[in-house]
């Protein structure tokens, strides 16, 4: 059989005349050539256009991989592992091998992971969320989500908790060498302090917070020593000529260090968060007490109307609830002079004192701090609740019960009235904290520090910082065990000890065991 070739004026023949090359979009991009009834890419055409060059492999970790895609579901437990070593790049000496259990494979990556750094611990989710059983504490259940974003990452990490200290030494004991079976994992590691009180689980989140923030002192028990408390004491002692500030390292207000907690004082990208962050507490603060205000007067108005008998019990846990909240913000304000500045009073409060705005700009050059509100205290004042209230005419001029319900459910979208920096520093806050709060609680330490840990942290337990770590950890003692042996409870944040303070304390390395 002979191969016959098909020429343009065949193609003619079959399909017709051939259209124009090609026409211009406005793009610029040409638009695919018409040839009778069928479509070529114009992209295609232009084949002697030079080729661009693949750009070269990147390099992807198997931690990487099993942490990204953790959420992933997985009919076999096994995959959650198996799945991604064909993917990843880096040599491991790890094989499928679907006669090895889910716990020994788990056990054996976590082995592997480890060498490299301590990143995998702060992976090991909650120990209520664990269901694989026989896992050391310190082996990641990889088949349960994590349900919380770790403060430490594979990506660049802000903190760095161990300082430039060198990498952890690990040893692995043995119990059974054809098992791998672990029995303990030698750390070493500086003790730092002991959970001494958690906040409640359930109620108001604010409330739950500020009610462990007064069980510190009103100054934080901590001095940190960043450039942020310099700023602030020294708008404090030009602003009302105190003696408290000296030019050294000063303390924090408790109210600062618990937004600064709430938050893992990380917000925009940058660590430790700006102080305009503090304005969005105060704004979260201030809306919280606007909204709660709003339903105490919308449950009085419909209780009024019902029998008092049957509903006394409700009213009277509503108003405990709201006289708590009422009582925790009054007792969080410092004894300090000042309150709400705006960014306009400010520098009013600065042009009075000199002759022309610009001896008032150089003077905020010179001390680095353009003040946009009190800076070591970060609660609204009564004069900014009750900018605040306006609306309350048009809730109470409501007089069908539809719409007061309705006023109620979308209050966070008609009230308060912010202005749009306002409520853009509000949203700001409340989105780093949620992330933050989220599978995790507030804590106090016995010295007053304050830390966001596991949700379930208890008092007892004890907060480590491993050389190489980038964050502390929480640690539950074994009794009965010698030399020290814990349980790995999660990873933690401690306002004070998250950029290698521990190594200026001259607290010495001590060998314990993970089990």
């Amino acid at each position: 059989m002979t191969r016959q070739t098909i020429t343009q004026d065949d193609l003619v023949s079959m399909f017709g005349p051939l259209s124009a090359p090609f026409r211009e979009r406005k793009s610029g991009i040409p638009e695919d050539l018409q040839y009778g009834g069928f479509r070529v890419n114009a992209r295609y055409v232009h084949n002697n256009e030079p080729l661009t060059q693949p750009s070269g492999h990147v390099p992807v970790s198997l931690f990487s991989l099993i942490t990204r895609f953790r959420d992933v579901g997985a009919s076999d437990p096994r995959d959650k592992v198996f799945a991604f070593l064909h993917m990843a790049t880096e040599t491991l000496d790890l094989k499928a091998n679907y006669r090895a259990s889910p716990q020994f494979i788990y056990l054996r990556t976590a082995q592997l992971l480890l060498k490299k750094d301590l990143t995998l611990l702060s992976h090991v989710q909650d120990p209520e969320d664990t269901k694989l059983t026989g896992l050391p504490s310190l082996v990641p259940d990889f088949s349960v989500p994590l349900g919380r974003v770790p403060f430490a990452t594979s990506e660049p990490c802000v903190y760095s908790a161990s300082g430039s200290g060198g990498a952890q030494p690990l040893f692995f004991r043995t119990a059974d060498q054809e098992t791998g079976k672990l029995e303990v994992l030698v750390l070493c590691g500086r003790y730092v302090d002991t959970v001494a009180g958690v906040a409640r689980r359930k109620g108001c989140y604010f409330t739950r917070v500020g009610e462990l923030a007064l069980q510190t002192p009103k100054f934080y028990s901590k001095v940190t020593g960043l450039e942020y408390t310099r700023k602030s004491r020294k708008y404090l002692h030009y602003a009302f000529g105190t003696e408290e500030y000296e030019g050294g390292p000063a303390p924090l207000c408790r109210v600062e260090a618990l937004w600064r907690t709430l938050i893992g004082d990380y917000s925009s990208g940058l660590y430790p968060a700006p102080v305009t962050t503090g304005f969005g507490f105060s704004e979260w603060v201030a809306t919280h007490l606007h909204h709660s205000t709003h339903l105490s007067a919308l449950a009085q108005d419909h209780i009024a109307a019902a029998n008092p008998q049957a509903v006394s019990a409700v009213i009277n846990d509503f108003d405990a609830i709201q006289k708590r909240k009422q009582d925790v913000f009054t007792r969080l304000h410092p004894d300090e002079p000042g309150g709400y500045l705006c960014f306009d009073c400010a520098n009013e409060f600065f042009n009075d004192r000199f002759a022309d705005d610009g001896d008032a700009k150089r003077m905020l050059d010179k001390v680095g701090l353009v003040p946009a509100m009190h800076p070591v205290r970060y609660m609204p004042d009564a004069d900014r609740l009750r900018a605040l209230q306006p609306c309350f005419p048009n809730l109470l001029s409501m007089t069908a019960k539809e719409d007061r319900l309705e006023f109620a459910r979308d209050s966070s979208k008609k009230c308060p009235d912010l202005s749009r920096a306002e409520a853009a520093r509000r949203s700001e806050f409340e989105n780093r904290m949620r992330e933050v709060k989220k599978g995790r609680r507030m804590f106090r330490t016995e010295r007053d520090l304050l830390g966001m840990g596991t949700k379930s942290v208890r008092e007892g337990d004890e907060v480590w910082i491993l050389p190489g770590a980038k964050v502390p950890f929480v640690l539950r003692p074994v009794k009965g065990k010698t030399p020290k042996r814990f349980r790995l409870v999660e990873e933690a944040y401690l306002h004070g000890y998250m950029d290698g303070e521990v190594l200026g304390e001259g607290r010495e390395l001590e060998a314990f065991g993970l089990v």
